[in-house]
């Protein structure tokens, strides 16, 4: 998600790539001073250009409730679904803007908002500078005075100027540990049509039975003592194991609906449900940007929806063994308890990372990861991300930094040293299952052609997903490697001296946080 400055545009660290660095000091800046200085009601300069509009597609999503920050934001969203935090000031200054309005009068507006004076020029500037550059205003238009226009029809150092603004395209977030492959199951109208029909499933009374019913059924599994020796013949049977796995996928789509439900109860409205493969796992996945603009508690209500679903699945599934005793019910009900607890580790894209985010106020952790870093060094100071938040948010960020970095670290270095052995053993299966698959329709066993065309789909999509993972964190470490020289370089030139830390900052790109997608 962009953070924007007043005098900035900063987008979220989350992989590396070039670094713009601070806006540069030009002029005009914006100038706020204590006292304002009266200007003429409806006066415009000669010639007066219109302010851009706001970019197609934009959408104000107002403050960002429960934050972490010492400072309120606002939030943004733009059309290619990338959320972008706002300072106040430029918050007010997008919403100022509007066809034919001109820079005195959205200065004029925006200074008795904030308490401030803005001045044109200043108004003016952060569009150019700030606005601009973030993809959040159009192109700026040609002034509505033909004599600016030259009659030779070329073009001159203005309209090249904005010409080359059309042309530059926002930063966007292109994280590496992001959903790939993906595909749109339900569109965004069916899924608010589910959404509306579920919502009842979040009133008080309804998510207490729910809770209620669950434990109770989970002790009564448990103390009754659920027979192992049928779970063995469902491993072993084709016709159970398919009744399993279509349970499993149906309690997984399951999931996505109450984080639709979660959303649209608390007042957002959910985008589309899809699927796609998460580093090398195919998931499902919910687009709820929207919930961005709730409080805190819709937020979590959100994040918490797939879970809460997970758990009313398990109590079905639990309940129908109990009533008939079919033991494929009892292997899916332990299946959505898995997944539940799954889904709460806070180390990845999952709802426990957007829990945990929603809980301290930051929606964006792991572009918080090198800041933390790089304030913890000796001798640095602290950097201006991490000022930027709570005392208390501060130490929960950077205790969930310390805990995750050296985990993922393991985990892909384990990927990438396993890499070979997967692709073998997953090649090796997959003509297995081919085989038996040939055998099964010969002799007519359908379900066993099923479940091995299945499972051969299981077994290429991971590879699907290892492929796609490790060319882009190839691509990455080569463009790395090719900057690392010329900006180890450049920061020796201005100061005289090498900076680890300093190379990484400028190395270290601020891409909008992608679309709010609940796996």
């Amino acid at each position: 998600m962009y953070s924007v400055a007043e005098s900035t545009v900063r987008i979220q660290r989350q992989i590396q790539g070039p670094s713009h660095g601070p806006a540069p000091s030009l002029t005009p800046k914006p100038t706020l001073t204590p006292k304002p200085t009266p200007a003429p009601t409806g006066a415009r300069p000669p010639n007066p250009v219109p302010l851009p509009l706001r970019a197609a597609g934009l959408q104000l999503l107002g403050r960002y409730e429960g934050s972490g920050f010492r400072d309120e934001h606002f939030l943004a969203s733009r059309s290619d679904g990338q959320v972008v935090h706002l300072s106040a000031l430029l918050y007010h200054v997008l919403a100022e803007l509007a066809p034919g309005r001109y820079a005195p009068e959205v200065a004029r507006s925006v200074s008795a908002r904030v308490g401030k004076v803005l001045t044109a020029d200043g108004v003016q500037y952060l569009i150019d500078k700030k606005l601009a550059p973030g993809g959040l205003v159009d192109v700026i238009p040609e002034p509505w005075n033909p004599d600016r226009v030259p009659a030779t029809g070329k073009r001159t150092a203005a309209t090249t100027a904005e010409a080359a603004r059309a042309d530059a395209k926002p930063a966007k977030a292109n994280p590496l540990l992001a959903l790939r492959l993906h595909k749109v199951l339900l569109s965004e109208r069916a899924t608010n049509v589910a959404a509306r029909g579920l919502r009842f499933l979040f009133a008080p009374v309804a998510v207490a039975l729910m809770l209620a019913a669950l434990l109770v059924t989970d002790g009564v599994l448990i103390t009754g003592g659920a027979a192992e020796a049928g779970l063995l013949v469902v491993v072993t049977d084709p016709l159970s194991m398919l009744a399993v796995l279509g349970m499993l996928f149906a309690g997984t789509l399951f999931h996505e609906f109450g984080h639709a439900a979660g959303c649209r109860y608390s007042g957002g409205r959910p985008g589309v449900i899809g699927v796609g493969v998460y580093v090398i796992l195919p998931a499902f996945y919910t687009n709820v940007t929207d919930a961005y603009r709730l409080d805190r508690a819709g937020r979590l209500r959100t994040d918490l929806g797939g879970i809460y679903f997970n758990a009313i699945a398990a109590l079905g599934f639990g309940l129908g063994y109990l009533a008939t005793d079919w033991v494929p019910l009892l292997l899916a009900a332990f299946l959505m308890h898995l997944e539940a607890l799954q889904q709460c580790l806070p180390l990845i894209r999952s709802d426990g990372y957007f829990i945990l985010a929603d809980l301290v106020g930051v929606p964006d952790l792991f572009g918080r990861i090198r800041p933390v870093l790089a304030s913890l060094l000796p001798g640095r100071k602290t950097d201006p991300r991490v000022r930027e938040l709570r005392p208390r948010v501060r130490v929960v960020i950077s205790t969930w930094v310390l805990v995750v970095v050296p985990v993922l670290a393991a985990a892909m270095v384990y990927l990438i040293v396993q890499t070979p052995a997967i692709i073998a053993s997953a090649v090796t299966t997959a003509l297995f299952q081919w085989n038996v698959l040939i055998d099964s329709v010969a002799s007519g066993a359908w379900a066993t052609v099923v479940l091995a065309g299945f499972s051969i789909l299981l077994l290429l999509l991971p590879i699907a997903g290892l492929s796609v993972f490790l060319g882009r964190l190839i691509f990455q470490l080569v463009g790395l490697t090719v900057k690392l020289p010329r900006t180890w370089h450049a920061r020796a030139s201005a100061h005289g001296r090498h900076s680890v830390v300093a190379v990484g900052r400028r190395l270290a790109a601020d891409p909008a946080v992608p679309p709010r997608q609940k796996a």
